[in-house]
């Protein structure tokens, strides 16, 4: 799963460059996701912002990025957190807390979950 979300972020990258850098609605709303790292969405406004109904939105995005906005806004949390924890100066519950989760022992999981290693092991290595 991790590997194939990298190839869609991939993918949207490429996408974007080869069609000369002016990005499509989805590719708005996926920037705007992940640039939101850490702060709460709402993907009913995000939707109603582009234009678009959350059902009609969240089908779109999901074709576009193969997963569903929420899954995909949980992804671009967990990899912002993988930066934090290699950066080595914050402690999991701090990272947990600077990323919106309000349970440290949520985050761990969904941690492990979707990289398939504790964050603890992740910030010693």
């Amino acid at each position: 799963a991790a590997f194939y979300e990298i190839l869609c972020r991939i993918e949207t990258v490429l996408h974007v460059e080869r069609r000369g850098g002016f990005p499509t609605t989805m590719e708005k709303a996926a920037i705007i996701i992940e640039k939101a790292a850490g702060e709460k969405i709402n993907i009913s406004r995000l939707a109603a912002s582009l234009g678009y109904s959350y059902s009609h939105f969240r089908r779109r995005f999901r074709e576009f990025t193969g997963l569903s906005p929420h899954q995909y806004e949980l992804s671009s949390r967990v990899n912002k957190a993988k930066t934090l924890l290699s950066e080595n100066q914050l402690s999991i519950k701090e990272i947990a807390e600077k990323l919106g989760f309000d349970d440290q022992y949520y985050f761990s999981r969904l941690f492990r979950r979707k990289t398939g290693t504790a964050p603890s092991q992740w910030k010693g290595l």
